[in-house]
């Protein structure tokens, strides 16, 4: 699933993920710009001890909490922002 306007980054959703408490884990998040631009990221309601790296898009770290997060992630290209969300569940 993808998701963009004109002119915006597009953002591939990566799908509903399952992540086992205290273990590494690592999603690569993707996006393209129509105009080359470089991307930022930024996340929100991920679960603790996870964190998304602003410059490429990588979510990663070993969640400390269980439960059922619905996560938000955006790519701007310092003109226009486009986001996604998805459903992390934490065993």
């Amino acid at each position: 699933v993808t998701v963009g306007l004109d002119g915006a980054p597009v953002v591939t959703n990566p799908g509903d993920v399952t992540w086992n408490a205290n273990a590494a884990v690592r999603l690569v998040m993707r996006a393209t710009d129509p105009g080359g631009r470089t991307l930022r990221w930024r996340a929100q309601d991920l679960p603790p001890g996870v964190w998304i790296d602003a410059d490429n898009g990588t979510i990663q770290g070993a969640p400390e909490a269980r439960g059922r997060y619905v996560a938000s992630v955006v790519a701007d290209n310092g003109r226009q922002a486009i986001g996604t969300w998805f459903v992390v569940r934490v065993e």
